[in-house]
């Protein structure tokens, strides 16, 4: 892409359009905030999971190798544009995949929230204003998150919330599982780690699968094949790890979540038993 722009003569003063998910949205903002110590870019988002959440924040994040997300910058666009026309040709498996992050920030909100996602989620599949009152409640209750905490030093690492599973459920399958749908199983593995860390009961987690399979359906056996020494590895890789342990986002009910670091070697049992119980 650098070298497509530098080809066409792009100028300084140009202003980028970025058209497209969220790997092209990575990929823009990248490139957008470093050719030429910065150009102007506007994004036009295309998919469920960027136009619900990931199309603010101003983070860009890429892959190298094995590791995810471990390459980025913070730029956000100049202007962000929804068109929910665009959400009229995704998929069923899409729209679960953006439906997973939705979820996710409704629980991190607060138990009034996360009723209300419980009762909207699965109209909005079926029902476009249903669901484009959905993106925009999302999309509420992550500018709160940015605004107080904009380079992710603080509470805005709760947003993680799901993603040290979900990101390495995608690496250990060689990503045959899509983000956002990796996202809802790790939201169910960090609640099945709260309710043996005794921060939720037993209740808690069963109503939280029982709901939330309809959203990852399938891709549970793809989990279970996983080998649990993959996963771990994947989640030691972590950027967001300190002192030799892994930083999970865990609950003690709907917008109740906090960081809590655990040991690799404590990690991998109750993987398992996870991986047996889903």
């Amino acid at each position: 892409m650098f070298r497509g722009l530098l080809a066409a003569a792009c100028p300084r003063d140009a202003h980028l359009v970025v058209i497209g998910g969220g790997v092209v949205q990575d990929i823009g903002c990248f490139v957008a905030s470093v050719l030429f110590r910065g150009l102007r870019w506007t994004l036009l988002p295309t998919t469920l999971l960027a136009q619900c959440d990931s199309c603010i924040g101003g983070k860009s994040s890429l892959n190298i190798a094995q590791y995810k997300n471990q390459i980025g910058t913070y730029y956000p666009p100049h202007a962000v544009r929804l068109a929910f026309d665009f959400l009229r040709t995704l998929n069923r498996e899409a729209l679960l995949s953006g439906l997973g992050e939705a979820i996710k920030l409704h629980l991190l909100a607060g138990p009034a929230e996360a009723e209300g996602v419980r009762r909207q989620a699965a109209d909005a599949l079926e029902n476009p204003s249903v669901l484009h009152e959905l993106v925009w409640a999302s999309l509420r209750i992550k500018q709160r998150y940015i605004e107080a905490d904009e380079f992710d030093r603080g509470v805005r690492r709760l947003l993680n919330y799901g993603h040290t599973f979900g990101h390495a459920f995608e690496s250990a399958t060689g990503y045959a599982i899509p983000h956002g749908i990796a996202v809802t199983l790790g939201v169910v593995a960090a609640t099945f780690f709260s309710y043996r860390l005794g921060w939720v009961d037993a209740a808690a987690y069963q109503g939280l699968t029982a709901w939330l399979q309809a959203f990852f359906g399938g891709y549970a056996a793809t989990l279970r094949r996983a080998d649990p020494a993959t996963v771990v590895a994947a989640m030691q890789r972590d950027k967001k790890n300190q002192d030799g342990q892994i930083r999970c986002i865990l609950t003690r009910g709907p917008g109740r979540m906090e960081s809590r670091g655990l040991a690799p070697a404590a990690v991998r049992p109750l993987l398992e038993d996870f991986l047996a119980a889903l």
